[in-house]
């Protein structure tokens, strides 16, 4: 659901989100199919190396693809905006104490403070 979402928001049209969704169901579909055929060509564990390895190729393949060239994903200017720091007070001020002390100019209802 969140790749169609993103599809959405990025503004792919319907039939094509159907048309990857009708894909990926297709290719589940094949694999169980051909792991039948490998667990009787190869064996159970044979099979299992080979589908993990598959696997693994394709998840580093979309994974690389998150940060190509023309991805949402900016990580150099997230690092370059990330000074030391700034980061080091801001995570301390987070464990800091919060005050209790209402301002001057509001009003006090006991638990919640309305300014």
């Amino acid at each position: 659901m969140l790749a169609i979402g993103y599809g959405q928001s990025v503004g792919l049209p319907d039939s094509l989100i159907g048309g990857f969704r009708s894909f990926g169901s297709l290719c589940g579909i094949l694999g169980a199919i051909f792991y039948a055929y490998f667990d009787q060509l190869m064996g159970v564990r044979k099979t299992g190396v080979f589908g993990l390895t598959f696997q693994q190729i394709f998840l580093l393949l979309a994974i690389s693809s998150i940060f190509m060239p023309g991805s949402p994903t900016d990580l150099r200017g997230y690092f370059d905006s990330l000074i030391a720091d700034k980061s080091w007070s801001d995570f301390k001020d987070s464990f800091a104490p919060v005050s209790t002390i209402a301002p001057e100019n509001s009003t006090d209802t006991g638990s919640f403070v309305f300014v």
